[in-house]
C-alpha cells in the first residue's frame, strides 16, 4: 500500500492516523529488530504492570462476575473482561493474577483496546501463543483473533497453529460469548452478545487470512446451528442480525457464494427487518452488491423485496443527516450496481451528502464513489459535481490506482455526455493533469488510437484464447488482449475498428445472463470513444462443443455485427 503523504496527514485526527498504520502494516513485513525472547513470566510482569500502572486495571474476582442467563439480558460491570460459556454458564478466565495464560490473554485484549501498535510488542505475543496454544480454551481463541484483527498485525504462523484448535472446538466456540468492559462500552458496544464465530470470521476479513477451508466451516456452523434455528420457529437462537452482517461482510469480502447462506438471508431478513439499524441495513446492501446478487433462490422479485425493506431502515437515518457520508455513498453506489429502482431514495442520498460536502465532512474514496455513480448511472448535479472536483483538485496528491481508475470513467463520460461543463472545468483545474490527459487522448480519431499490449502480463481466459486462434485460422487479422489508456478489450479488429468483449462469470449477475452495471458502463464507455462493440458471453460459447460448432458462432456472429454495422 501506498504511504500517504506527510502533508495530508497533519490534517487527519490521531484516531484516523492509527488506522492507516494499521492498515499499511497488513502489506510491509514486520521489523526484525525485536528484542531477544526472555521467558513467559519476565515479559508479563513487565507488560502488565505497565498496563496497570497506566490504565488502572483492577484483577478480576469470581464474585463480580454476573452470568448470562439465556432469558436475561447482557450486564456490563466495571472488571476487566470476562469469557461466559452460553451453554453452561461456566466461567472461564477467572483467577487472572495467578495464571499466566490468563495473564497474557489480558494483556492482548487491553493492548488491542487501548490502541498499542507495536510490532515489537505484537511480535512477542504471537510467539508466546504459538508456544502456549495447546492450553488454549476455545473462548481464548475468540479473543486471540479479535485482538490480532482489531490491531491488523498478520502472522500467519500464529493463526496457522489455532487453526486445528478451532476446528476441534467448532460447536463449542459458536455458543460463546463476550463480555466486554464498561470502560470500553462506548467503543465496542455494536459488538455485544455475538457469537465468537462471527468475530472470528470478522477477524479473518480483516487480516485477509484466505483460508477457504476454515470460511466454509464457519458458514456451515453460523448457518446450521444459528439461522436455521430461527426460521423454523425455535426462539432461543443466539446469531442475532449483528451476526448475520458481520458474517455476510466477510464472505462478500472474500467473494465466497455461499448458496445456502444468501438464499436464507432474504427469509432472515424478512423475519428480523425492525431490528436492522442503518449501519448494519448498510453493510448488507453492500455485501449483496459485491457479490451481485440479483436473484436469491432464483426469484429476482425476492431480492427486490429484500432491498426495500433494507431501504426502508435506512431513510429516516438519511434524511436526518444520521448516517455518515461514507456510508451513503456505498449505499448509492451499491444499489445502484444492482439496477435497483427508487429515484426518491436517490434524491434523499443526494441531499444528505450535498449537506455533507458543504461541511467538508466527506473522505477522497465517498467522493469518487458518489461522482461515479451519479455520473457514470445516474443523473447528477452538476454544480455538485464542480465542488466535488475542487476537493478532489486539492487533494490530487493521495489520489491512487483505484480512484484515478473511477476518476478516468467520469471523465469520459462528462466529456461526451455534457461537453460544455466539461470544458469549463478543463480551464478551471489546469493542475489537474487527469483532466488533460484523457482530453489530449481523446482528441486523436479513434482508428490511431495508440494502444499498449499487455498480453505478456494479463493472460487472457482459456476460452478468449481459443476464440482468437480461431479467429486467426479464419484469416482474420485482429490484436488480443489490449488495452486502449484504461479501458480493455478482448480482440480488436482494426480494419473495422470493431472490439469484442468476451464477458465471463464475472461480468453477469450471479445466476443470471443479464450483464451487471460495470460490465455495461466498461461497454458504454467504449462506445462513447467510438469504438463498435460485440459482447460475446460465456454461457453461449460454452454450449458449443465442436471445432465446427464454434467457427459457425463466429460466422454468424460476424454476420449480424456487419448487419448492425451498415445500420
Amino acid at each position: 500500500m501506498y504511504n500517504i503523504a506527510e502533508n495530508v496527514r497533519k490534517g487527519l485526527s490521531k484516531k484516523v492516523i492509527k488506522n492507516i498504520k494499521s492498515i499499511e502494516r497488513l502489506y510491509k513485513p514486520p521489523e526484525k529488530d525485536f528484542s531477544p525472547n526472555s521467558t513467559l513470566n519476565s515479559l508479563y510482569n513487565i507488560d502488565s504492570n505497565n498496563l496497570i500502572n497506566n490504565y488502572g486495571l483492577k484483577s478480576t474476582e469470581k464474585s463480580n462476575i454476573t452470568l448470562i442467563s439465556p432469558n436475561n439480558g447482557l450486564t456490563f460491570e466495571k472488571n476487566p473482561i470476562s469469557l461466559v460459556n452460553n451453554g453452561t454458564n461456566q466461567v472461564i478466565g477467572t483467577n487472572l493474577e495467578n495464571n499466566d495464560v490468563n495473564k497474557l490473554l489480558r494483556n492482548v485484549y487491553k493492548s488491542s483496546s487501548n490502541g498499542i501498535y507495536n510490532d515489537s510488542l505484537w511480535h512477542r505475543y504471537a510467539q508466546r501463543l504459538r508456544v502456549i496454544s495447546s492450553l488454549l480454551q476455545p473462548t481464548d481463541i475468540v479473543t486471540v483473533f479479535y485482538s490480532f484483527g482489531k490491531i491488523r498485525y498478520k502472522d500467519i504462523h500464529l493463526f496457522n497453529t489455532l487453526f486445528p484448535i478451532l476446528i476441534k472446538n467448532l460447536q463449542t466456540i459458536s455458543a460463546t460469548v463476550t463480555l466486554y468492559s464498561s470502560i470500553y462500552l462506548n467503543s465496542y458496544n455494536q459488538l455485544e452478545n455475538v457469537i465468537g464465530l462471527s468475530i472470528i470470521m470478522n477477524s479473518m476479513k480483516k487480516l485477509e487470512i484466505r483460508n477457504y477451508d476454515i470460511l466454509d466451516l464457519i458458514t456451515n456452523e453460523v448457518f446450521f446451528i444459528h439461522i436455521i434455528t430461527h426460521i423454523n420457529g425455535v426462539t432461543n437462537d443466539k446469531a442475532n442480525i449483528q451476526d448475520i452482517t458481520l458474517v455476510a461482510n466477510s464472505l462478500s469480502f472474500f467473494n465466497i457464494y455461499h448458496i445456502k447462506f444468501w438464499n436464507s438471508l432474504y427469509k432472515l431478513i424478512l423475519i428480523r427487518n425492525n431490528q436492522i439499524d442503518p449501519l448494519q441495513a448498510s453493510l448488507l446492501i453492500s455485501s449483496v452488491a459485491k457479490l451481485d446478487i440479483r436473484q436469491l433462490c432464483g426469484k429476482c422479485n425476492r431480492n427486490v423485496l429484500m432491498l426495500r425493506l433494507l431501504k426502508r431502515r435506512l431513510r429516516p437515518a438519511i434524511e436526518n443527516n444520521e448516517l455518515s457520508p461514507e456510508l451513503i455513498s456505498l449505499v448509492l453506489h451499491s444499489l445502484t450496481k444492482l439496477d435497483f429502482e427508487a429515484k426518491h431514495f436517490y434524491n434523499s442520498c443526494y441531499n444528505s451528502f450535498h449537506h455533507f460536502i458543504l461541511q467538508d465532512k466527506v473522505d477522497l474514496q465517498g467522493i469518487v464513489l458518489y461522482l461515479y455513480t451519479s455520473v457514470c448511472i445516474l443523473e447528477p448535479n452538476l454544480e455538485m459535481v464542480e465542488r466535488c472536483l475542487k476537493i478532489l483538485d486539492k487533494s490530487r496528491g493521495s489520489l491512487k490506482s483505484y480512484k484515478i481508475l473511477k476518476l478516468k470513467y467520469i471523465i469520459d463520460h462528462l466529456q461526451h455526455k455534457h461537453q460544455s461543463i466539461f470544458y469549463t472545468f478543463l480551464r478551471q483545474f489546469r493542475r489537474f493533469t487527469i483532466f488533460h490527459q484523457i482530453h489530449q487522448r481523446s482528441k486523436n480519431q479513434t482508428g490511431s488510437h495508440i494502444y499498449i499490449n499487455y498480453t505478456n502480463f494479463n493472460k487472457m481466459p482459456r476460452w478468449s484464447y481459443e476464440m482468437s486462434l480461431l479467429l486467426k485460422d479464419c484469416g482474420v487479422k485482429h490484436e488480443k488482449n489490449i488495452y486502449f489508456d484504461y479501458l480493455r478489450a478482448d480482440i480488436y479488429i482494426k480494419d473495422f475498428n470493431f472490439v469484442i468483449l468476451c464477458a465471463g462469470p464475472y461480468s453477469h449477475y450471479t445466476k443470471s445472463h443479464q450483464l451487471n452495471k460495470f460490465t455495461q458502463i466498461h461497454q458504454s464507455t467504449l462506445s462513447l470513444k467510438g469504438f463498435n462493440i460485440g459482447i460475446i458471453p460465456y454461457y453461449e460459447w460454452n454450449r458449443l462443443k465442436t471445432r465446427d460448432d464454434k467457427i459457425n458462432y463466429l460466422n454468424n456472429f460476424g454476420q449480424l455485427s456487419s448487419l448492425t454495422l451498415l445500420n
